[in-house]
This record gives structure tokens, C-alpha cells and sequence, in this order.
């Protein structure tokens, strides 16, 4: 009969990580969520790239450097990806049209988003939450 010790350490709790993104339902995995109202976290991801969004519609929508674009977005959606893309819509000066920002943030050590993470789409939208292909 031998003789032995039953060596199983305790099991090491792994830490777990939360990440919080205001998804509005349903959440379907590469899904993009319904547009809503601009949250802290979004607001703080698009005014990083303020100037550069600023930029990139002036120059796809042909708009005067001397134009007053919005000074926040309309409203956001949110895709998982490999990380989070975002989609604001601003609303243009003196219309009724809303450009479509793309911002992509990746996750882990790719969690900085660099300026040539931002576009902006060609169409315009009429609606601050139709979804990003343009349905209601």
C-alpha cells in the first residue's frame, strides 16, 4: 500500500475584469447597438478627437474652416468587435443632416486610439438614431 499526500493547492481565484459599455439591447455579438444619449465614457473617446473629427467633416462635406460645428455628438452606438467601435452622430450647422463618425478603441494594450482610428462616412444621415445603415 503506498503512502501519499494528496497535493492539490487551493484554487486561485482568477481576477476577473469588468468591462462596462452602455450597449442599449438587443446585444448580439458584432451587433451594433440602438443610437441613445451621449455618455460620459463616449464623450470623453470622441473629444479627444474633437479637432481631427472637425477636420475630417469639414473637408468630406466641404465646409468653410469658419463654420461653428457642434460642440458634442447627438448621439452614439456602440459595435464589439475586437474592441469597441463608436458611432456619433453629429448634426451639421444650419441642417437637418447628421454625419457619421466612426471611432474604433481597441482593448487591452490597444486601448489607445490613435487619430487614424477615426472616419467619417461619406452619406449623411437624416436622423440622429436611425441605425448606422440608415434604417429607423
Amino acid at each position: 500500500m503506498s503512502n501519499f499526500t494528496d497535493i492539490n493547492p487551493a484554487p486561485q481565484q482568477a481576477e476577473t475584469v469588468q468591462v462596462q459599455a452602455n450597449f442599449k439591447e438587443p446585444r448580439i455579438c458584432g451587433g451594433v447597438s440602438q443610437f441613445g444619449d451621449v455618455d460620459q465614457d463616449a464623450e470623453e473617446i470622441y473629444n479627444k478627437h474633437k479637432n481631427y473629427i472637425d477636420e475630417k467633416i469639414r473637408s468630406k462635406f466641404n465646409l468653410d474652416a469658419d463654420v461653428k460645428l457642434a460642440d458634442k455628438p447627438a448621439s452614439v452606438a456602440r459595435q464589439c468587435v475586437a474592441g469597441i467601435n463608436y458611432y456619433f452622430r453629429v448634426q451639421l450647422p444650419d441642417s437637418k443632416k447628421f454625419a457619421t463618425v466612426k471611432i474604433f478603441q481597441g482593448i487591452g494594450n490597444n486601448k489607445t486610439v490613435e487619430d487614424q482610428n477615426v472616419d467619417v462616412r461619406e452619406t449623411l444621415s437624416d436622423d440622429a438614431i436611425a441605425d448606422v445603415h440608415g434604417h429607423s
